[in-house]
């Protein structure tokens, strides 16, 4: 319990607790103080419940440091705890931490000084000079968080409450998560958790570390929406609005308030911002792989076509935004009848068409492969068939029609369409290289 400013007994006596405690009226160190003969107390940063933090020099080496120290009351939280935390992240989302220890009975850490803006600040800067930040600056930024979140996840820590608000914005640019920066730089920080699963009380005890990263997942996504738009994804006029948004309304259209945002960004942050957590990326790295597809396509702008034919609605746009994001190189095309999948293919010519062999309407999967033997188009199409649970006999039987890939329709599909499309691509360009030059001018 913390120790409280009373008075004493005796008349005309008032007692204050002594240096280090929160109720005594000093600071934890005072300027000019010199910590381990190195560090040298340079200016008073802020206050919190916990500690206090500081600006130093470190005379040693000659540069700026910061300097956090921890109230001497029961209740305030370990600053040595803290910092051993913020030293297991192998990420330039957290402060580098340089010393730890005690100086006159109080607890303090001595960490990188940064000095830099919060998120939510520069995006609006960024606003009211009539600029928004691009496309690619946003995927940057979303790689870095990405990259931050991976790296606390394998140190089995997370940051659950990251919004644009707690995120430091630094020249490079580089983000830093305050949380694990001894909170420097943050004054405006409301600290909420708004994925949907924490507000309704679903998230279960047993797995917290699985729930734990999807909900930094769909921090990410909040995040990204903000930087995008210039809003987060979701407003209340309380927080038991705002709280009832973010678990029942729809996700905004990205495409509709931005026409020059991917589709595929556009869909991986749909998936981020899912209220299902099950139904969000696979984890960190999943998303760094799709971000780095995205960023490529958008530098590129080259790109394959496929053709879906299926005629559940629902599922096959499902499969195509997965497709679409972990083949951002891939343009993908939903058809939900034969008919109009043979038109396609006769103005259009896609490399890869994939088929539901139990296709409702005027021709079934079957009879839409028997069909198309009889045209000159299907050469150049790669034929996929899925199949709930293939046979060896099913498999020998599409072959006949000039199937090639016969597919389990099952929660693995959508990765091996994009193995097959990565591998015709490195067919064509092992074809293109093996190709003699043409011969010169003489």
């Amino acid at each position: 319990m913390a120790i409280r400013r009373k008075t004493n007994d005796r008349p005309g006596l008032d007692y204050r607790p002594p240096p280090g405690y929160r109720d005594s009226g000093q600071p934890l160190f005072a300027h000019g103080t010199v910590i381990a003969n190195t560090f040298q107390v340079r200016a008073h940063l802020s206050t919190s419940r916990h500690g206090q933090l500081f600006e130093a020099r470190d005379m040693l080496l000659d540069r700026v440091v910061c300097l956090a120290g921890t109230w001497r009351d029961d209740d305030a939280a370990s600053v040595l705890n803290q910092a051993r935390a913020i030293a297991r992240v192998r990420a330039p989302i957290a402060a580098a931490v340089y010393a730890v220890g005690y100086h006159q009975e109080v607890e303090y850490a001595l960490s990188e000084r940064l000095d830099g803006a919060s998120l939510s600040s520069y995006v609006l800067d960024q606003i009211a000079r009539g600029q928004r930040l691009s496309v690619f600056e946003v995927i940057e930024l979303m790689r870095q968080l990405a990259t931050g979140l991976d790296a606390l996840h394998e140190a089995g820590l997370w940051a659950p409450k990251t919004s644009t608000h707690n995120l430091l914005i630094l020249p490079g640019p580089r983000l830093v998560l305050s949380r694990f920066a001894f909170g420097q730089g943050i004054t405006d920080d409301p600290a909420l958790c708004l994925a949907p699963e924490v507000i309704d009380g679903k998230v279960p005890a047993n797995k917290l570390g699985w729930a734990a990263a999807a909900i930094d997942l769909y921090a990410l996504g909040s995040v990204a929406v903000e930087l995008l738009t210039g809003e987060p994804p979701f407003v209340g006029e309380t927080l038991e609005g705002l709280q009832q948004a973010h678990v029942y309304a729809p996700a905004p259209n990205l495409r509709e308030l931005r026409d020059d945002i991917p589709v595929e960004l556009a869909d991986l942050i749909d998936e981020l911002l899912a209220k299902r957590p099950t139904e969000r990326p696979a984890g960190a790295k999943a998303v760094l792989a799709q971000l780095d597809a995205i960023h490529a396509l958008a530098r590129t702008g080259q790109r394959r076509r496929m053709l879906i034919v299926d005629h559940e609605h629902l599922r096959s746009a499902r499969l195509a935004s997965r497709l679409r994001r972990l083949h951002p190189g891939l343009e993908v095309e939903l058809v939900h009848d034969a008919e109009t999948a043979l038109a396609y293919v006769y103005a259009r010519t896609p490399e890869f068409m994939l088929f539901d062999v139990r296709l409702e309407g005027s021709m079934n999967g079957l009879e839409l492969c028997m069909y198309m033997q009889g045209t000159d188009e299907v050469g150049a199409t790669e034929l996929v068939a899925a199949i709930d649970a293939p046979s060896e006999q099913d498999t020998a039987l599409l072959a006949q029609f000039g199937v090639h890939h016969v597919l389990q329709r099952d929660a693995h599909l959508p990765e091996r369409l994009a193995d097959i499309v990565t591998a015709a691509a490195d067919t064509a360009r092992t074809r293109d290289r093996s190709q003699p030059a043409p011969p010169s001018a003489s």
